[in-house]
């Protein structure tokens, strides 16, 4: 491993409040799709909110495929969720819609969140 950056001290140095639930599911030993209560778990870690018609919305565009996302806040963590976790953050709760691994060379992974209210532009 040429480098790695522990992000530990931005983890403490921008922390706010998330609260996250899981849901456990999948299939049972006679193939039968089981599905567990969430699991609440809370985090102090960077969240960072974007206004959806703001000028400093994050925007993914993909010249390629003509794709266009837009998300309504970012999430630092060093916690691994999987992709459509709800996140709640000061009382307005999000879906993750995009994750960026990035474990190879640091602590931490970034996350898209899409907020649950369509309207909702964070403003």
């Amino acid at each position: 491993m040429p480098f790695y950056i522990d992000m530990t001290g931005v983890l403490n140095a921008f922390k706010t409040e998330v609260t996250f639930y899981q849901e456990k599911s999948g299939y049972d030993d006679f193939g039968r799709w089981q599905t567990e209560e969430e699991t609440k778990k809370t985090v102090y870690e960077p969240f960072v909110p974007n206004n959806r018609q703001g000028l400093y919305s994050i925007v993914t565009a993909l010249r390629e495929t003509g794709k266009t996302s837009q998300y309504n806040a970012v999430w630092i963590s060093a916690e691994t969720v999987e992709p459509n976790t709800r996140v709640e953050h000061k009382g307005k709760f999000y879906r993750v819609s995009d994750v960026k691994d990035l474990t190879d060379y640091s602590n931490v992974t970034i996350y898209y969140l899409e907020s649950e209210e369509k309207t909702d532009g964070n403003v």
